[in-house]
């Protein structure tokens, strides 16, 4: 199953806004970056990434939301049509969520002159 990359209309926005404002290799860079979380999401290599799921679970304890990647899940369930139910049912027979939340850190450095951090919060489709 190949990954694709898409991002949320916010995102978008972010990310031309800063392929505007620095052209260069810091584009080509994250782009890079996206590529490689794509292809180790697709290993299922969870090992250079934080389950965000986990965060917002801890962030929202007081006010008992499930925020982990099984709510994440029971939610899109609810939302998804038919089709992706069932392919959602497939994929959780086989033992792993259909959705999961995640979250990774990089520092690139910006037009040679200085060192931002970016931070991608993502999700994984196994449907």
């Amino acid at each position: 199953m190949a990954y694709a990359i898409r991002f949320s209309k916010r995102a978008r926005a972010a990310y031309d806004a800063a392929a505007e404002t620095y052209p260069g290799q810091y584009v080509s860079d994250m782009q890079g970056w996206f590529a490689e979380l794509a292809e180790r999401a697709e290993r299922r290599d969870r090992s250079f990434t934080v389950d965000f799921g986990g965060i917002i679970e801890a962030a929202d304890a007081a006010t008992e939301a499930s925020g982990t990647s099984w709510g994440l899940s029971r939610r899109r369930f609810a939302w998804a049509g038919l089709r992706e139910r069932i392919r959602a049912l497939v994929v959780l027979f086989r033992g792993r969520l259909p959705w999961e939340l995640r979250a990774a850190s990089r520092h690139f450095t910006v037009v040679g002159a200085f060192t931002c951090e970016t931070f991608v919060f993502f999700e994984i489709d196994h449907v």
